[in-house]
């Protein structure tokens, strides 16, 4: 698969995951949880670089040194999300169009979706 023109770097090479990943066991937590209006968003563009991603969320779990999971919300965002190099969690894989037909609330949509992410990753 050739890599979108506009892709950004890897999800960090493995010493910087390794770090991540430290922190994240050192403060007690399971995984760090990042959410973004877009990957522009300046706590999730050092983990996606320059990929144009609308809104869309990433899952870093401690213990692990491999790259982290990114969920978005079109399949038209997948090479963009594949180019980033982290794990994807695509709108199938988290029932989306399920999410959308129950008619949710905006808080109740990101919980359910933001739920099904974590149980995901």
């Amino acid at each position: 698969m050739d890599r979108p023109a506009s892709a950004g770097t890897p999800a960090g090479p493995r010493s910087a995951r390794r770090t991540l990943s430290r922190e994240i066991d050192a403060s007690g937590c399971r995984a760090l949880l990042v959410v973004g209006s877009s990957s522009s968003d300046p706590d999730l563009a050092p983990f996606v670089g320059d990929a144009h991603l609308g809104e869309s969320f990433l899952i870093a779990r401690g213990g692990d040194d491999e790259p982290p999971f990114l969920g978005f919300l079109t399949a038209m965002e997948r090479q963009e999300a594949a180019a980033t190099g982290c794990r994807s969690l695509p709108p199938a894989r988290l029932a989306l169009s399920e999410l959308i037909r129950r008619g949710l609330s905006p808080p109740e949509f990101w919980a359910e979706l933001l739920h099904r992410g974590l149980d995901s990753a």
